[in-house]
């Protein structure tokens, strides 16, 4: 378990989701879409459809480590981020509401606040992160059950291309 904030008692993997929101204020998340939809320019789905049945379901509880890390759009942040995955590639583990970066001996809690559709979630990032909200879209033509590939937009991270493997398969599929 993994407390959402240093201040707070809410415990990360405990997602409170109201009409597809995560409103437990986790990582000090909004508890509110609006800011989410004015900084990224789409709209909540208000149902928790999405939250209980998206494209992570059925990765919940499965870890997966980066294999591809692309920058469509450079920025400062991203370039940092691009030095630490030459160094480490991270690993990740989804959940309800959640997910977990592991990478160079720490983990970063990461909230999935909101969804716009079964293939997109709205992302609020760990304690200090400059990043705000980000979307992380799947690209369901590429992902099978062993390997997600997506994008991932924000102010501070601009568009990136990601995928992720099951570690056991990394060396034998790409």
């Amino acid at each position: 378990m993994v407390r959402a904030s240093a201040s707070s008692d809410v415990v990360l993997e405990d997602a409170l989701i109201r009409d597809g929101w995560r409103v437990d204020g986790a990582l000090n998340c909004s508890t509110t879409p609006e800011a989410a939809e004015k900084q990224l320019g789409i709209t909540v789905v208000r149902t928790n459809e999405f939250q209980d049945k998206n494209f992570l379901t059925d990765y919940w509880e499965r870890s997966f480590q980066l294999v591809d890390f692309n920058v469509v759009n450079r920025t400062k942040f991203n370039t940092m981020m691009q030095i630490l995955v030459f160094f480490d590639k991270p690993k990740f583990t989804f959940g309800r509401g959640w997910y977990k970066e592991h990478i160079l001996f720490k983990e970063l809690p990461y909230v999935i606040a909101g969804c716009t559709s079964y293939y997109e979630l709205v992302i609020w990032g760990p304690e200090g992160d400059p990043g705000g909200f980000g979307l992380l879209t799947i690209d369901p033509e590429k992902t099978t059950d062993k390997m997600l590939w997506m994008t991932y937009r924000s102010k501070a991270r601009g568009l990136l291309r990601i995928s992720l493997i099951l570690p056991s398969l990394q060396n034998t599929e790409k």
